[in-house]
């Protein structure tokens, strides 16, 4: 790791929490996501999307499901 390099935790199902480095910017993904013949996503689309999978995430943490 160095100095300004951003982090990623992950926490999988067994509750082991990885932790890995991300370099570069994010414009090195710059069409990554592209799917040839499907409508580029909005970024409201993206936040809809996002908001959903938070609130399941919530409702199952609130259930005391890991």
């Amino acid at each position: 790791m160095e100095e300004g390099d951003k982090l990623e935790f992950t926490i999988e199902d067994d509750g082991t929490v990885r932790l890995r480095t991300i370099k570069g910017s994010v414009m090195d993904l710059f069409g990554f996501l592209k799917r040839p013949g499907h409508p580029p996503v909005t970024v409201e689309e993206m936040d809809e999307s996002v908001e959903e999978l938070l609130a399941e995430d919530d409702e199952r943490i609130q259930k005391g499901k890991p």
